[in-house]
Formats: C-alpha cells, sequence, structure tokens
C-alpha cells in the first residue's frame, strides 16, 4: 500500500463534465515517482490574514478542532521568518490590501515550504474574488488555475455543491459542501468540487512532487456558522491531515 500511495500521480485524472470545457488539455501536473509529505515534526497550520486578510476567530469552531487533533494553531497577521514547522498554511481573503504585494523573498520562502510537502490553501470572499496580488502570487508559483468572478447564481444564503473528486484525500468523506455567495474559478487544476453549471469552486494542484496548491472560492465555510453545514467540517480536518 505505502508503493502504491508513494508511485501516485500527481494530479488527479481530468472530470468530464459533460460539456466541452477543455478540461482535458489543461495541466495538471507531471507524474513524479515520489511525493514529499510533511514529516511529523511539522505540526503547525498558519492562519495567515496579512496583506489585508479577514482573521478567523482565534478560538473558533476550526481552531478548537485542529488543536484537539494535535495541530499548533498560529493565527497571523505578519508574515513567518521561518517556514519550517508548517504543515499547511491557509490565506484568509489574503491579498486585498494592493499595496503590500507578496515580496520576492516571500515568494521563495512559499517555494521552498512546497517542497517540503507543506500544502498551501487560498481562500477568498465573493466581494473581492480577485486580487492582484494573490493572482500575482500563484503566477509566480506556476499554479494553472486563479480565481474567477462570484457564481451569476450565487445567493447569500449558504448552498450545498456535490464533490467530484471522491477518491482524493482532500474529499474523503466529504459527499458535499455548503458554500455562500462562493467565488468560480478558472480552469485548471483538478477539480475538486464544483456548481451545477460546472464551474469549478475547489482545486487542488501540486506544482512538483512536494505539497499541494488548493483553491476554495469561499472563506465563511471556515467560520461557525458554515463549519457544521454538510461535510465542511470533515473537509477541514482533510486540509489539515495533508497525508493520504
Amino acid at each position: 500500500m505505502f508503493w502504491l500511495l508513494a508511485t501516485m500521480a500527481c494530479g488527479f485524472e481530468p472530470m468530464d463534465t459533460g460539456t466541452d470545457t477543455g478540461t482535458d488539455t489543461v495541466d495538471r501536473g507531471d507524474p513524479v515517482d515520489v511525493i514529499v509529505y510533511p514529516t511529523a515534526g511539522m505540526k503547525r497550520v498558519l492562519l495567515y490574514h496579512g496583506h489585508g486578510g479577514q482573521e478567523l476567530k482565534p478560538r473558533g469552531g476550526i481552531v478548537e478542532t485542529w488543536r484537539a487533533e494535535g495541530w499548533e494553531v498560529r493565527p497571523d497577521d505578519q508574515f513567518p521568518s521561518d517556514l519550517k514547522p508548517f504543515r499547511l498554511i491557509v490565506f484568509t481573503a489574503a491579498g486585498t490590501d494592493s499595496s503590500t504585494p507578496f515580496t520576492e523573498g516571500q515568494i521563495i520562502s512559499l517555494t521552498s515550504a512546497l517542497e517540503r510537502g507543506t500544502r498551501l490553501v487560498f481562500l477568498q470572499e465573493d466581494s473581492k474574488c480577485v486580487t492582484d496580488n494573490v493572482s500575482a502570487l500563484l503566477d509566480a508559483l506556476a499554479i494553472p488555475m486563479a480565481f474567477d468572478q462570484p457564481l451569476p447564481t450565487s445567493t447569500p444564503a449558504p448552498q450545498s455543491f456535490s464533490t467530484v473528486a471522491a477518491d482524493t484525500q482532500l474529499m474523503s468523506d466529504v459527499a458535499a459542501m455548503s458554500l455562500a455567495d462562493p467565488c468560480g474559478l478558472t480552469v485548471g487544476g483538478s477539480w475538486m468540487l464544483r456548481s451545477d453549471d460546472s464551474v469549478p469552486l475547489v482545486s487542488a494542484y501540486r506544482p512538483g512532487t512536494g505539497g499541494d496548491v488548493v483553491l476554495i472560492g469561499d472563506t465563511d465555510f471556515l467560520k461557525d456558522g458554515a463549519l457544521y453545514e454538510d461535510q465542511n467540517l470533515i473537509f477541514a480536518q482533510n486540509l489539515a491531515k495533508v497525508l493520504p
């Protein structure tokens, strides 16, 4: 089983949307022989709300859940000088402050974190789906998908969306997620969750042999009001688990 997991391809199979979206030609990463995962010493989760981001409650349900599972959760608006201890870095609506782009040093640090197996997760809100800072950062990390506009059919009330990649580590035991006014994503990466109109809402991409990058078109699903809807909580637990 270990050998099988270690030789899995870094990109998941293209999803059949039933329409000609061009997803069969999208770059989902090159197959690799060995994938690097976080070590036992990488126990920290960073909730980064700098660069104009949105802070989550320091003692909210997701923070307490992650801590109960043994992860050391650090909410911060300051970019850490050392990312080595982090298995998961979550950017909560970062980039809305256009006056503070990510620096070259920060991009290099994040690239090194990916090589160590760290998972990078970006969440955006419908009020500011596309920001120049996050778009530039994703380009610098060679990520083939990006945030797009809010769903035209979205409503303020949470909507349930079905999983399309149930056999992946991210979506294990997640049949559906509840999102409110989600941002759509551009075509690229591997689709984890999509709208009824075949717009990706959660996508993942592994740019090398290390960690993956996950884009999620909603921030509210991690907040207490929505965390316990559908399988949002299980999905959040999977985010921090990282290991297959």
